[in-house]
């Protein structure tokens, strides 16, 4: 596995960083996913039905390939935080974050003390590294602290959000970035896609990654972000490559048959 560490100093140099959402619950499929070559793999237990074994096992499962786990969590949520680094997330991604007080709060409980208040227990202290003091010595930095911009009044605040010690990527979510604009299910509109950029140019000002969810199927639109900015890109969800995948075998084989 790749670790946090690692994965921090290739967007440091400049690399982009590539990844995906997990929506599917089971290991093998995620086994299969995890070694297709993807940066990292987001487990989306927002919007996903994921109790707390199934996320172990698919942290673990995602472990042992060369993709790094990182952990959507429900909520800026002190017991979800450690959950999810406790059971072996690299990193996590914190939703609707809309203010410096509340980005503080979500590094807070990433980091140990004296940096945070991340408890000192979980399997990641106790089987992750050879030993308890290795890991804790290394844990604030491997920590991948991912803050979500999902709402107007988040970008009219992001310079003192993007301030905020510990923040490691600032992702606009322009789903619901658009709702909270009154445009409905429109990313794409020409008000999102300038709100957007108000958080890409306040990441780099203050030295922090930009991240966007994007469709890989929409090529001249990632690149368009890669060339503004953004760094870390989420390309779509494992159902969807699936779905898609699916409907264009079935085509192929109709048409073939008619």
């Amino acid at each position: 596995m790749t670790s946090g560490i690692e994965l921090k100093a290739r967007w440091r140099q400049g690399e982009i960083i590539l990844g995906s959402f997990v929506h599917c619950t089971d290991p093998s499929f995620v086994n299969i996913y995890a070694h297709l070559g993807f940066d990292y793999l987001n487990i989306d237990t927002e919007h996903q039905p994921f109790n707390p074994e199934t996320l172990q096992t698919l942290l673990l499962t995602i472990r042992a390939s060369p993709s790094v786990p990182i952990v959507r969590v429900a909520a800026n949520d002190t017991a979800m935080i450690k959950h999810a680094l406790d059971f072996g997330a690299e990193g996590v991604m914190v939703p609707l974050v809309n203010s410096a007080e509340e980005a503080r709060a979500a590094v807070a409980a990433c980091k140990y003390p004296p940096l945070g208040k991340r408890g000192m227990g979980g399997r990641a202290v106790t089987d992750f590294y050879r030993s308890r003091e290795d890991y804790v010595r290394t844990a604030n930095e491997r920590t991948i602290v991912f803050v979500q911009v999902e709402d107007i009044e988040a970008v009219n605040r992001i310079d003192e959000i993007a301030r905020v010690p510990g923040i490691d990527c600032l992702v606009t979510g322009q789903v619901d970035l658009a709702a909270s604009m009154g445009l409905g299910w429109q990313p794409a509109h020409p008000a999102v896609t300038e709100a957007t950029q108000r958080v890409v140019d306040a990441a780099l000002a203050h030295g922090v990654a930009p991240g966007l969810g994007l469709s890989g199927s929409d090529l001249e639109q990632t690149m368009g972000w890669i060339e503004r900015g953004v760094q870390i890109v989420s390309l779509d969800m494992d159902w969807m490559y699936m779905a898609r995948g699916a409907t264009q075998t079935l085509a192929r084989v109709r048409k073939g048959l008619s």
